[in-house]
């Protein structure tokens, strides 16, 4: 597809007896369980192929739990424009931004896509559902697909109402109508920490992930702490459908070691509420390694089974924020030759077990190598990425912009910055404008995103562009931040005082 130009910079080359394990592992998982089996209902929709006609692009964030934890992450939505070309449409929530939407259009030059708000009923971050409640964006939708105008939604990730959406368009306009992503069984299990782990344990070993169980009440999260505290320096508890950081919770072993299971489930209790469990799902207990040299992820495109077998796009570094593993940004990883080539492997293999089962389109794995050194560390699988993501669409965009991403160093960052809420996308770009990339010149190294961040957080999303991968990390990390302060403060707004969101 030339639309977003997918390329392969890595040759996967597994050994025959891991690829047997998984095509067997797939039928056992579909065997055991179901779910993983597509409904009739949604049969219809299933992309066997792909080509270049128009798609609905959205990022229905309503089904990842305590995505918004912290702040209200509709903004997040207006990240499918980075996907949509020409002739395309792009559905958001929130509200318009004619600066992000001129710059993508103008200057970036992603084609020119129709824009829809539809009004959510409830929920701001579903955007999906909203497409069809909202009378005026379900006509126009209806009557796309009616003129052949419409071919795709391709989503975020495939979650139920991403797919309920795609059926009754289907459905309303009697025309093809396909889902670039996999069905929301399949989708709901590979974006599951639980479930994914198991996978990883039962592809390639019990060393293949850090210590990890699942606790359904108080009192086997409390067994759990007592058997982990002694050899762990600190405890993570996980929600297994969150994301981004978003659903963890880190407590230093040193404050629960020693402590009587009563204790215990008392402090968890405590604890956990901030979290938002339940108990109604199980939660992730693990070790929270701290011997860790490198956090990599792996991108993959996994296309329908006759298109081919999945493709290893990249190896990146990502930027975490230390204390609870938030994703911040990326840059491509440099890495020691055989560790690249055991993640692209083991990755490769993931992607195809995952393709055998049904699985269609963007996916990625978070990585750990935890030792004392890169030359005998050990790979340790994190979780799984069935869905676009803070990498892949810059990784995306930079493909469309220069053909292949890796000809051009690049990073990305979350720009955090007290008193930068008050402070418009408008005034940033102008700020930054003989800065700003353009693709009519070539010229330019900066690309900001995310603009309606800035409503509910003192932060924007940077792209730099620069002549090698250490000045482009450096640029990303270290100096925009700091001209971003500037600008807060030559524009009279405190920078400080402000209370950390995180």
């Amino acid at each position: 597809m030339t639309r977003f130009p997918i390329v392969a910079h890595h040759r996967a080359a597994p050994p025959r007896k891991l690829l047997d394990r998984a095509t067997s592992l797939a039928q056992e998982l579909q065997a055991q369980q179901p779910e993983l089996v597509p409904r009739d209902v949604f049969r219809p929709l299933v992309a066997t192929s792909l080509d270049d006609a128009p798609a609905l692009h959205l990022d229905d964030l309503s089904t990842i739990v305590q995505l918004d934890r912290f702040y209200d992450v509709s903004f997040l939505q207006d990240r499918a424009r980075f996907r949509a070309a020409d002739g395309d449409f792009v559905a958001t929530c929130g509200p318009p931004s004619p600066e992000f939407e001129s710059y993508c259009e103008e200057r970036l030059g992603l084609g020119t896509v129709t824009w829809l708000r539809p009004r959510p009923r409830a929920n701001p971050l579903g955007v999906a559902a909203a497409c069809w409640t909202d009378r005026e964006v379900r006509r126009s939708l209806v009557r796309a697909c009616q003129h052949s105008r419409l071919r795709y939604l391709h989503p975020h990730m495939g979650n139920f109402p991403a797919w309920a959406t795609a059926l009754l368009l289907q459905r309303a306009s009697r025309r093809p109508l396909s889902v670039i992503a996999p069905h929301p069984g399949l989708t709901k299990r590979v974006n599951n920490k639980l479930w994914f782990a198991d996978v990883a344990r039962r592809l390639f070993g019990a060393r293949a992930i850090p210590p990890t169980a699942a606790a359904y009440n108080l009192a086997t999260a409390a067994h759990l702490v007592q058997q982990l505290t002694p050899r762990s320096r600190s405890i993570v508890f996980k929600l297994p459908a969150s994301a981004g950081g978003a659903g963890n919770l880190v407590i230093e072993s040193r404050r629960l070691r020693g402590r009587a299971l009563g204790g215990l489930r008392t402090e968890l209790r405590a604890r956990l509420a901030g979290l938002g469990w339940t108990g109604e799902d199980p939660l992730l207990v693990g070790s929270w390694q701290t011997d860790v040299l490198a956090a990599p992820s792996t991108q993959l495109w996994i296309p329908p089974e006759d298109h081919g077998r999945p493709i290893v796009e990249g190896v990146f570094q990502q930027l975490l924020e230390e204390s609870q593993g938030i994703f911040l940004g990326s840059r491509a990883a440099d890495l020691p030759l055989e560790i690249t080539r055991e993640l692209v492997d083991r990755s490769w293999v993931l992607g195809r077990l995952f393709q055998l089962l049904g699985y269609v389109g963007r996916c990625s794995f978070d990585l750990l190598l935890v030792g004392d050194r890169l030359s005998d560390c050990r790979v340790e699988f994190i979780e799984c990425n069935g869905r676009w993501g803070g990498t892949s669409l810059p990784m995306s965009l930079m493909n469309r912009l220069f053909g292949d991403w890796a000809r051009q160093p690049y990073a990305t960052n979350e720009c955090i910055v007290p008193g930068l809420q008050r402070i418009s996308y408008g005034d940033i770009l102008e700020y930054f404008a003989s800065e700003l990339y353009d693709a009519r010149t070539g010229r330019g190294s900066l690309i900001f995103y995310n603009p309606g961040g800035l409503a509910f957080r003192p932060g924007i999303d940077v792209l730099v562009i620069a002549e090698s991968w250490d000045a482009a990390g450096h640029r990303a990390q270290v100096e925009i931040p700091r001209r971003l302060r500037d600008l807060a403060w030559s524009a009279g707004v405190p920078t400080t005082g402000w209370a950390q969101i995180r």
